[in-house]
């Protein structure tokens, strides 16, 4: 291989580096190998919207591959990002991502303090617009811009119509309990001091019927059809608000 070549991938690389820093995540999938997507981002730390600064840490060749690294800066936290490109009909397509560590000296004590609470955003950033939205108070799901559809839980490719990086939508939150359970356990410790507590599955009207779980306070009795509105609350010491369903006037 030339360094010809490789300058010629750096360049590919750089603009790829830079469609994510600015947060224009159509354009970085569009370089991605469609067939691996969405599972190409599972268990991946990424960077869902624009970021401070990204660096180019090291483009080099690996047999018939092409890797690249870059640490994206974020507020909270660095993400060192190491992606694998193949070839496909002429073309580099990044194939395979994997993090590595941005920080060598930072330990887990370093880590942002959300991360100690079983909820909030997943790491790879797929789910973020929705804890933001909680934030403001707002039930957010994906709409595909395309074909109208609905989404929920979040994905990066809309499972109708299969175009990349479905938009968010803030939704009513009000609609029917579809179904809904008792625990008398507390699966996670936060909830030890709640047992027993109810878990409701609401199917949202103004969502195309697509369904979200939550927590029922104070819910004695609860039936299948009850009506039922949501709002975010934020437990103490909590990052992130968690949507809880209360029954509204109107009972089916």
């Amino acid at each position: 291989m030339s360094e010809t070549d490789l300058d010629e991938f750096r360049r590919i690389y750089a603009k790829h580096v830079d469609h994510v820093r600015t947060g224009d995540m159509k354009a970085a999938m569009a370089e991605m190998v469609r067939e691996n997507l969405p599972a190409v981002f599972h268990g991946i730390d990424v960077p869902r919207s624009a970021v401070q600064h990204a660096e180019i840490i090291d483009v080099r060749a690996d047999g018939d591959l092409r890797v690249g690294d870059s640490v994206y800066r974020l507020p909270d936290r660095s993400i060192g990002l190491r992606s694998f490109w193949e070839q496909h009909d002429g073309r580099w397509l990044a194939a395979r991502l994997e993090n590595f560590d941005p920080e060598p000296g930072e330990t887990a004590g370093d880590a942002p303090s959300h991360m100690e609470f079983p909820w909030g955003p997943a790491a790879d950033g797929l789910d973020q617009p929705y804890w933001d939205g909680s934030k403001l108070g707002e039930l957010r799901l994906q709409r595909c811009a395309h074909c109208q559809r609905w989404i929920w839980g979040p994905q990066w490719i809309c499972p109708a119509c299969h175009t990349l990086c479905p938009a968010w939508q803030s939704v009513e939150p009000t609609g029917v309990v579809y179904a809904w359970s008792r625990s008398h356990r507390a699966f996670i410790q936060e909830y030890a001091d709640r047992t027993p507590y109810v878990t409701v599955l609401v199917e949202l009207p103004h969502a195309g019927g697509r369904r979200v779980l939550g927590l029922m306070p104070d819910a004695d009795t609860v039936r299948i059809g009850d009506t039922v509105h949501g709002r975010f609350e934020l437990d103490e010491g909590a990052d992130w608000p968690l949507l809880r369903w209360y029954r509204s006037e109107n009972r089916k």
